[in-house]
């Protein structure tokens, strides 16, 4: 009887098992997020106000064009293959000192909020869990540097000169002495394709559209704060390409962060 029972435990086991691997489905048509290409190189990692310079050779690879959208993650959900981030995620944490207009949607969770919208607040796992349904994962910090300022250490993604509307939602519009306009707030400005005059060199757009961009962590990372598990690139100002920050797996001390996926290595 308890081998008969045994069977039948481990049978509804399997049956289970493979109701949840069909309940999972890739992504369809339409589903695939926008690449560019980025051509294997020899990258100085570093930053442009730091001190700290390492060559590292980055093999070729493809990365997401923008940041994943909600829609996109959406589309990941509705497959099975992610979860929704939560609306009061621990992963959304305000950073002191940061710089950030009233206004300002990818300053906290977007799930619910516009489809064009960067998602934000995800965990590590869960970025990497969309990641893995595109066939690739989150990029490392080398990775990077390659595609979202080139090959040498810049301030912005497209070279070292100011921050303005036209490349970021959060520039300055205009100023006079001490008074300065920002860019129009609202959520449209903040939808991804929308500044393409602040692409990186490769093509990539809206680099730290969000306060920061979730990294994959490796051995061997030119800094340990990415040498393990995953960590956040951020800015002092909006765009700014400035500093690392090792995070928690479960996101519990990371600001409010996007992410993009690299895809597949591309060969020489």
């Amino acid at each position: 009887m308890r081998v008969i029972i045994a069977t039948a435990v481990l049978l509804v086991s399997i049956s289970a098992c493979s109701e949840d691997q069909r309940s999972v489905r890739g992504p369809g048509a339409g589903e695939v997020p926008e690449t560019v290409t980025v051509t294997g190189t020899r990258i100085t990692a570093g930053f442009y106000d730091g001190r700290s310079r390492k060559s590292i050779d980055v093999p070729g690879f493809e990365v997401s064009k923008h940041p994943i959208t909600v829609q996109q993650y959406r589309q990941c959900v509705a497959a099975g293959a992610c979860s929704v981030p939560g609306a009061a995620s621990n992963a959304c944490r305000p950073e002191p000192g940061h710089r950030s207009p009233v206004g300002d949607p990818v300053d906290g969770p977007t799930y619910a909020l516009g489809d064009a919208l960067p998602v934000t607040c995800t965990t590590p796992a869960q970025a990497e869990a969309y990641c893995r349904w595109q066939g690739g994962n989150l990029p490392n910090l080398d990775q990077w540097f390659s595609a979202a300022r080139g090959p040498d250490p810049h301030k912005f993604a497209w070279g070292d000169t100011a921050l303005n509307c036209d490349r970021h939602p959060n520039g300055e519009q205009s100023r006079h002495g001490p008074i300065v306009t920002f860019c129009s707030k609202g959520g449209s400005g903040f939808e991804v394709a929308k500044h393409p005059a602040g692409a990186s060199s490769t093509g990539l757009e809206d680099v730290l559209l969000t306060r920061s961009e979730l990294i994959r962590g490796y051995e061997g990372s030119s800094y340990g704060a990415c040498s393990k598990d995953h960590c956040v690139i951020r800015g002092v100002l909006p765009g700014s390409i400035d500093s690392v920050l090792g995070i928690a797996e479960n996101g519990s001390d990371a600001p409010p962060a996007g992410f993009r996926c690299a895809l597949k290595e591309v060969q020489p």
